[in-house]
């Protein structure tokens, strides 16, 4: 029940953010900086947030939260821990009609340790996701 209160005052926070921001632009990226055990740290439009996870599902859970941002023009961003400093390049990425099936790919590959990033076509309504080293 507390996490369904956390993520039910998360998500009426982001809401209010994204109304607020301009579809598309770079700056309303979300962007996952540090997963642990307990938390998630990331950020929107540069401002430091928290999300507390309570399961092994933990990032699922918030990628499948912050989806409907990414139906909105944002990109979700989850950093690798162990990102290289020298420019990423493309090693894969996977498009799908399927929410599930977008996130559980993010999922796969950040744990397979890749920076990954989802994105959503409105015209295509196609999720894009794409990994990086």
């Amino acid at each position: 029940m507390k996490r369904q209160v956390i993520f039910a005052a998360l998500m009426a926070i982001l809401c209010a953010m994204s109304v607020s921001c301009s579809k598309g632009s770079n700056d309303d990226d979300i962007v996952v900086t540090r997963i642990n055990a307990h938390k998630i740290e990331y950020s929107i439009d540069d401002t430091p947030q928290t999300a507390l996870i309570g399961n092994r599902r933990g990032l699922y859970n918030f990628m499948e939260d912050m989806v409907f941002l990414a139906q909105r023009g944002h990109r979700i961003i989850v950093q690798s821990e162990n990102r290289s400093k020298s420019p990423s390049k493309d090693v894969e990425s996977y498009n799908t009609r399927s929410r599930k099936n977008a996130i559980n790919w993010c999922v796969k590959m950040h744990e397979a340790g890749y920076t990954v990033e989802l994105t959503y076509d409105e015209s295509a309504k196609t999720y894009h996701c794409r990994a990086s080293k």
